[in-house]
């Protein structure tokens, strides 16, 4: 069974964004795999394996780094990483494997329908030139399965070696965030936003900024790090279960302060508005999509009205071919 192990690790699904409706752009293929699963496949004689696997983006989300576990059956602490990406000069996924047995394998990424594919070239074993290759399908939200399969006779057929059946961990570093909304995950990720200011003339000013997003301290908060011409600064978000709530703080370089405690919470719509304790302004997250979304800051008036002096437009930040 080990043969088939090996490369086994390198199974999974999901991300921030999961879905069932896969994503076309090639370079967002695998985004469905990123997310921390439970996996479980057939030993035979009754017996069940079982493993963890931990995917996640790495290097400002151009790739994919998996962390694979066995905890039961016969191969239990078997231990595997791979890192997968998008090679645009290639026009090519590739991915490396290595564990602790001293396996290593390449694979390139290769798709049929909804089907996600990683395939060896030949390699010989025993004079023979076999082609490995994992088959991920039947791919849910939540849930998926994963083949990994051989063929000795140049892809004419295909043997089935191992099948495992994966499930989303629902309290991983991501998903136990927010057990109820808003979800500031679905930020998690680099964005490219354009922020549009009103000075004091009426006017507005555009500008170019980055806003960065990534989960700390164990899942347990999300910081993000803004940078424009004019301001840098960074938030640090966490959710409160005695309360329901996110709560946010906020630092720049603007001053020697952090913000008071601002509260967040989701309308019927789906925007989510933050405001601070006097309701002295409300910020609105809206238009919130898997690649962009909006905001605006508004300012309460003496009238008790609001006004807005601060937009941003954000796009999700994307590996492109050449």
């Amino acid at each position: 069974m080990k043969s088939l192990i090996y490369p086994v690790l390198l199974s999974i699904c999901l991300n921030a964004f999961a879905q069932t409706e896969l994503p076309n752009e090639k370079e967002r293929y695998f985004d469905f795999w990123v997310g921390k699963w439970n996996a479980t496949w057939n030993e035979g004689d009754g017996k069940i394996g079982k493993g963890t696997n931990t995917v996640t983006l790495t290097m400002d989300g151009m790739c994919i780094h998996e962390e694979f576990a066995i905890t039961e059956g016969a191969e239990k602490g078997v231990k595997g990483k791979s890192i997968s990406m998008y090679v645009p000069y290639l026009k090519k996924w590739k991915q490396t494997w290595n564990d602790n047995t001293q396996g290593y394998y390449e694979f390139t990424g290769e798709f049929e329908g909804d089907k996600r594919i990683f395939k060896t070239e030949p390699i010989k074993i025993k004079d023979k030139e076999v082609i490995f290759r994992m088959v991920f399908h039947n791919i849910q939200k939540d849930s998926f399965t994963w083949d990994w399969e051989a063929s000795n006779d140049a892809e004419k057929t295909w043997k089935l070696n191992w099948q495992i059946r994966y499930t989303r961990i629902k309290e991983d570093e991501i998903s136990s965030l927010s057990p109820e909304k808003p979800d500031f995950t679905n930020f998690i990720g680099n964005w490219s936003c354009v922020v549009s200011n009103l000075d004091k003339d009426g006017n507005w000013k555009e500008a170019n900024a980055k806003w960065e997003w990534k989960p700390i301290l164990n899942g347990r908060a999300i910081q993000d790090y803004w940078e424009s011409p004019t301001m840098r600064g960074t938030n640090i978000r966490t959710f409160n279960p005695k309360t329901g709530n996110w709560m946010n703080a906020w630092v720049n370089d603007q001053s020697n302060t952090i913000s008071d405690i601002w509260i967040a919470k989701t309308k019927e719509d789906g925007t989510i508005v933050m405001t601070d304790e006097e309701k002295s302004f409300e910020i609105h997250f809206y238009n919130i999509k898997q690649d962009s979304f909006d905001w605006k800051w508004d300012v309460r008036q003496e009238d008790g009205s609001l006004k807005t002096i601060s937009k941003i437009k954000g796009n999700r930040v994307k590996t492109t071919s050449s």
